[in-house]
């Protein structure tokens, strides 16, 4: 009988220690979803001012400068949802999304024509890639809070041992 509970106990730990693995590494993928979320807005702030005020080369510097921060947060983001989605598989949770980002063709083509027209895709891309991220940030969101209670069921199973 003691034999058994010892199994039964190291089944429960070594889960609880699998669901912190994930847990932290999907709380690493928040934080750095938040912070590309955080740039896509200002690169949106920065568009729109751009489109409807003219703002010129400042404000696309600018624009571009927030565009260049959220991809190197999405490409952040793709690097660590590799090892979230490794560790969610040991917890048979499954998350797949992708985000995508601004490419080199959006700029130039914005930069070079300056017009209401390449400032509208542009705007609209960010728009795309700022609804994008927060669908992200909910699943997230959402998974943690799935871990939050596994790890909770974990904690009560290992409390009546």
């Amino acid at each position: 009988m003691a034999e058994k509970i010892e199994t039964e106990k190291k089944a429960w730990f070594s889960l609880r220690k699998e669901l912190q693995e994930a847990k932290r590494a999907v709380e690493n993928v928040l934080t750095l979803s938040e912070s590309a979320k955080r740039s896509f807005e200002s690169a949106r702030g920065w568009s729109t001012y751009d489109t409807f005020f003219r703002g010129g080369l400042i404000a696309d510097i600018a624009k571009y400068s927030k565009i260049d921060e959220a991809n190197e947060a999405v490409s952040r983001i793709n690097s660590s949802s590799q090892i979230m989605n490794k560790e969610l598989r040991d917890v048979d949770l499954a998350f797949h999304e992708n985000i995508d980002t601004i490419g080199q063709g959006e700029r130039f083509f914005d930069i070079a024509f300056d017009n209401i027209f390449s400032d509208l895709n542009v705007r609209s891309k960010i728009q795309n890639n700022l609804s994008s991220i927060n669908r992200y940030i909910n699943q997230l969101e959402s998974t943690l809070r799935i871990l939050v209670d596994k790890l909770k069921d974990v904690e009560q199973n290992l409390a009546k041992l």
